[in-house]
């Protein structure tokens, strides 16, 4: 039985001297790589539309009042009646 066991030890330690293929260290470019499906070739459509004239300043629906003003010339007075439709006199029917 010590026979046999010193047999066995002496072929694996034989065995464990024999030379094993070459191991390589891993690279970043193995923890780096970018699927197929997610790299996008297209350019980024963009379009930015600045206005610097002024006009943004104007108030959406001028006032009747000559006290009001805006930072720029809003020359032209739209009641709100007109643009909105709403008739603050006006009683609506309901079921009529």
């Amino acid at each position: 039985m010590k026979r046999l066991l010193i047999i066995l030890l002496g072929i694996a330690f034989v065995i464990n001297l024999l030379p094993s293929g070459n191991s390589h260290a891993q690279t970043m470019e193995d923890y780096c790589v970018v699927p197929p499906y997610v790299i996008q070739d297209v350019p980024p459509n963009v379009m930015i539309v600045l206005d610097n004239s002024g006009s943004m300043f104007n108030l959406a629906y001028a006032c009747t009042k000559t006290n009001t003003s805006a930072a720029g010339n809003n020359t032209t007075v739209i009641p709100v009646r007109d643009v909105s439709g709403f008739q603050p006199r006006q009683w609506i029917a309901v079921g009529a």
